[in-house]
């Protein structure tokens, strides 16, 4: 539900037999990378969901089958998300999955997913010095250090959802 002066963002899909609208504010879109509050179960819930999409996408899995099975679970504009950034970074294995959802306004404002790539410059901003990727965080050689671990979704969500059962048990 959209707090006051919220806005309430609505994209259409097609599916195997009709179509249906899903809708949210920009925080429900974020909630499949748990970047945001919200309900503990339906961000767990979302960020667990977008994983096991991953994984299939992963293990080669019909795209246009597993993004019917993510979008199939709900109307929450999260289940868009996890669709679209899946589908995005499996771009060379489309066939017009995407199509019905590039189209609509809405896409266009809601928030980057933040494994999707960057776009690419329109014009060339002269020579760039390579950059290593900002996921690894090397530790200086001569200090001895280990590397922070670096955390996964279902860290977040976990730490997320303790931090929260502290706070109503223990009233800390």
């Amino acid at each position: 539900m959209a707090r006051r002066g919220q806005r309430v963002y609505s994209l259409t899909r097609p599916l195997a037999h009709d179509s249906r609208t899903f809708t949210g504010t920009d925080r429900t879109w974020r909630w499949p990378w748990a970047e945001t509050l919200g309900p503990t179960p339906a961000v767990a819930a979302a960020a667990r969901l977008r994983r096991w999409a991953h994984d299939r996408a992963a293990d080669d899995a019909d795209l246009s089958e597993l993004a019917q099975q993510v979008i199939g679970c709900g109307t929450s504009i999260a289940l868009v998300a996890i669709t679209v950034e899946v589908l995005t970074l499996h771009a060379g294995r489309l066939d017009g999955e995407l199509d019905a959802l590039l189209g609509q306004p809405d896409l266009w404002e809601l928030p980057p997913s933040p494994a999707a790539p960057s776009p690419a410059p329109t014009r060339s901003l002269g020579p760039r010095e390579p950059q290593q990727p900002s996921s690894m965080h090397l530790p200086d050689p001569g200090s001895g250090a280990d590397p922070p671990r670096q955390r996964d979704n279902s860290d977040v969500v976990t730490s997320t959802a303790f931090e929260e059962s502290s706070t109503r048990c223990c009233g800390s």
